[in-house]
């Protein structure tokens, strides 16, 4: 999870979820494999439908099984409607978070990370996205 202030990410280039070894390039090609999901607000199935929670709540999914809590329904402006951190708050229970400061600094993303983006400065965190490396 990130933001201009945080991001999360997989430690080193593997991480256990459950009793299986995920790669930074398996969850690249789990993410890839979803282009072309049409948008379908609250949705969360690969090639049906889903916005940018479903899409981390699917690629989630395939590697860790099924989702630890439920998702409530919210609407499209929901950020706007109550201000809260709600997506934030959400990755910290699940993702591992780490220190923003090299990211400012222009440090590359690393594949596979999971990254949040406030559309207004000092917003909430309204959107989601997995990365999928630097651009050189």
């Amino acid at each position: 999870m990130a933001t201009a202030d945080q991001q999360a990410s997989v430690p080193d280039q593997e991480i256990e979820a459950g009793h299986i070894i995920v790669t930074r390039a398996a969850i690249l090609a789990e993410a890839r494999a979803w282009i072309g999901t049409p948008y379908r607000h609250q949705a969360s199935l690969k090639g049906a439908g889903c916005d940018c929670l479903g899409f981390i709540r699917g690629v989630y999914r395939a590697f860790c099984g099924p989702e630890k809590e439920p998702i409530t329904p919210y609407s499209p402006y929901w950020a706007e409607e109550t201000g809260e951190e709600t997506l934030r708050d959400a990755a910290r229970r699940h993702l591992t978070e780490i220190d923003p400061a090299p990211f400012r600094d222009g440090a590359p993303l690393d594949i596979g990370d999971v990254i949040l983006i406030r559309v207004r400065d000092r917003g909430p965190a309204k959107h989601a996205a997995i990365t999928s490396g630097s651009d050189s």
